[in-house]
């Protein structure tokens, strides 16, 4: 059973609420909640499920999940249900100002959770890891919201960030932080009949293909800008030949050649991805957590040479549950 805790804006604990609360995670966007009390409990107060107040969600399993209290909230059948979002939602804000910077991708969220912080505190600090090495990189802010920014330049950058709740002498925080990805190993299997089930969708092969990329940099004249090919034969037997012209934004020969190779690595093959229902034999529950590896043995999807069924190591890009199903629904990429 989760633990619903709810805390004022200033991350001071108001109370304690026995409800259901399905939730998501997302790694760069903000996820969604919600619970349902009956009016005529004593939780039922202005105090305590007022727009702007602080959630924390705790499950003995799943990773915490923390956020923010705001529209909508629905009366009727003697019950009214609270709409929270998870703690990203707060960036939607706070405007980034007019700037131009030009910095390392890790600096430049830094600066944005200070940016966030000016004006009025937003209970939102950096004090998660924080990779600041890299290029720089020319950021030009326009004074939109922050959230909008981030979700798109950092992530156009190549780089995930997330935010997670924290208990800090028991008032409710939210800790930034920011990866070139978020990943970790579990060496958990999810297998078919065992501890996930199948859907509709289980598993989507989608996106375009290509196998030779000419990536190129900047440069005032096109001659002037330094240009690379990354090709790969296997794909272009498999599919036909497939080219694609890309625009790397920094335009050394390092940048150049790493993006390229990257892309082509990415673009060589349709994308598969999983929707899967994870159920809590062998302590699943315990392995699952944005960015995590793990394992999936289908037998009914997806090929493997001539022959059906998958297995791939995934991992996990977004994730929701459910308590009153008692599934964690993972949305995942294959690495």
């Amino acid at each position: 059973m989760s633990r619903i805790m709810i805390f004022n804006n200033a991350g001071f604990k108001l109370c304690e609420i026995d409800a259901d609360a399905p939730r998501s995670w997302m790694i760069g966007q903000y996820g969604r909640s919600s619970f349902t009390i009956p009016v005529i409990s004593d939780k039922c107060r202005k105090q305590f499920i007022q727009f702007g107040n602080l959630v924390l969600i705790e499950h003995e399993k799943l990773p915490a999940w923390g956020g923010v209290i705001d529209p909508p909230r629905t009366w009727g059948n003697n019950l009214v249900e609270v709409t929270a979002y998870s703690a990203e939602y707060l960036l939607k804000f706070r405007s980034t100002g007019f700037d131009d910077m030009k910095i390392t991708a890790g600096a430049m969220f830094k600066e944005l959770i200070n940016i966030a912080n000016r004006v009025a505190d937003t209970r939102l600090i950096t004090a998660g890891p924080i990779d600041e090495g890299g290029e720089s990189i020319l950021f030009e802010l326009r004074n939109e919201t922050i959230y909008d920014f981030a979700k798109k330049r950092i992530t156009d950058a190549g780089y995930e960030w997330r935010i997670k709740p924290v208990l800090i002498n028991n008032r409710l925080q939210f800790e930034a932080s920011l990866y070139e990805k978020f990943e970790s190993d579990t060496n958990m299997v999810l297998s078919e009949g065992y501890n996930i089930e199948l859907g509709d969708s289980t598993l989507v092969e989608d996106g375009e293909i290509y196998n030779q990329i000419l990536g190129f940099g900047k440069g005032s004249v096109w001659k002037n800008r330094y240009k690379y090919t990354a090709f790969d034969l296997q794909s272009q037997s498999d599919y036909g030949f497939r080219d694609f012209s890309l625009d790397v934004d920094e335009g050394g020969k390092v940048n150049v050649e790493k993006y390229t190779d990257e892309y082509l690595a990415v673009y060589k093959e349709a994308r598969k991805k999983f929707d899967l229902s994870a159920l809590d034999y062998g302590d699943t529950l315990k392995y699952l957590d944005l960015g995590n590896i793990l394992q999936v043995e289908l037998s009914v999807c997806g090929f493997n040479g001539d022959k059906l069924g998958t297995t791939a190591d995934v991992r996990i890009a977004g994730m929701s549950y459910d308590e009153s199903v008692g599934t964690v629904r993972l949305i995942c990429e294959e690495q």
